[in-house]
């Protein structure tokens, strides 16, 4: 949305190559659509990536004696479940366990927008599902787009908190003890806290659904490692027996809470462990400037899946993967993949609608 002249863009394109592997085109330079579509024939590519805006065409960026150089990108911070392993590495080949996931990453992406709404007043966001594993959150704010390298590294920065890596030392509440934190942010994480125990069938994460969802928590929450004197065994073992028979989530963690409240160091870990859940963890890389970043609607080679715009509602985080079509579906002309995909481009063009005319009214 901020390139005068497609040209400027950087775009790249991926492909598959014959032997399996894949490689990509850089410093693609296209003036129309139209150019663009016989780039991507032209070369059988598959996904599509789009990088930084430069002062000249972006295909002289190769060449170090023609002056091109970068003046500016969104800012996009990448969500991806590989960095939300807590009970484990989510595979990528395992596509179900990854649909299953992203709610939490959902969850944290929710979280992400607050903390950048509440510590750098940006206003203007896109969510975007990369079409397997990741979540993209696009400010489309202009002084975004003119961020440093120093600047952006900066945020990336403040908002990574220190997460929960099996360490008995561990003991504090990260969110009362960083001011900077305010009330918008707070409240996405007591949002998140409740879609955690929600069941998966009426949209929730489903923590604490299952008997074998209560032991794998108990199970990390009474590490053996770190349960070694009796009052330690008789706390695990008294809160097992009575979380694991309760009727629902929201019950089985009222337990666990009450249960642990006698321990300073329990009661803690158990803090540290859902807010390492919850929130968001980045790839700094992602954010810089000259980072290529999986385009809109971009094809996944991996998943056929189309890397779909998605709203979120602040109070009530709630995406299903299965509101993202597919290519071969929308190449047959089925009807639901066509809603789904004309759904996801009217979030697309009223996010930049949104962007654009707040631009203007400042400039007025």
């Amino acid at each position: 949305m901020h390139a005068p002249d497609l040209r400027k863009r950087e775009i790249a394109l991926k492909a598959n190559r014959r032997d399996g592997g894949q490689y990509y085109k850089r410093f693609v330079s296209v003036g129309t659509a139209a150019e663009l579509k016989n780039e991507l024939r032209r070369h059988d590519m598959r996904e599509l990536h789009v990088g930084s805006i430069y002062s000249l065409n972006s295909n002289l960026a190769k060449f170090v004696s023609s002056g091109c150089v970068s003046v500016g990108r969104e800012l996009v911070l990448d969500l991806d479940l590989q960095d939300k392993s807590i009970f484990g590495a989510v595979s990528k080949d395992d596509l179900p366990a990854c649909d299953l996931a992203m709610r939490t990453l959902i969850l944290s992406a929710n979280i992400l927008r607050a903390a950048l709404i509440e510590l750098f007043g940006f206003k203007h966001f896109l969510f975007t599902y990369s079409g397997r594993r990741g979540v993209h959150l696009t400010v489309l704010d202009k002084r975004a787009f003119d961020l440093s390298a120093e600047a952006r590294a900066a945020i990336t920065t403040c908002l990574s908190a220190p997460v929960f890596k099996h360490d008995p030392r561990l003991l504090f509440d990260v969110i009362t003890t960083n001011p900077s934190f305010g009330k918008e942010t707070k409240a996405a994480i007591a949002v998140a806290n409740r879609q955690l125990l929600k069941r998966r069938d009426v949209g929730g994460v489903g923590l604490l659904q299952l008997q074998r969802d209560r032991n794998r928590f108990l199970d990390l929450l009474f590490d053996p490692q770190l349960v070694v004197k009796k009052f330690d065994i008789d706390l695990a073992a008294s809160t097992r027996r009575a979380a694991i028979d309760t009727t629902s989530g929201e019950a089985c963690m009222a337990v666990i809470t009450d249960r642990v409240s006698g321990s300073r160091f329990f009661a803690s870990r158990l803090k540290l462990i859902l807010f390492s859940i919850v929130w968001p963890v980045l790839d700094a890389g992602a954010s810089r400037d000259g980072h290529l970043m999986k385009s809109e609607f971009s094809v996944n080679c991996n998943t056929d899946r189309v890397a779909i715009p998605f709203d979120l509602i602040d109070d009530e985080p709630e995406w299903d993967v299965s509101e993202c079509p597919t290519a071969t579906a929308l190449l047959a002309g089925d009807a639901d993949a066509v809603l789904k995909f004309e759904k996801g481009r009217r979030v697309l063009s009223d996010a930049i609608d949104r962007a654009r005319n707040d631009r203007k009214r400042k400039r007025d």
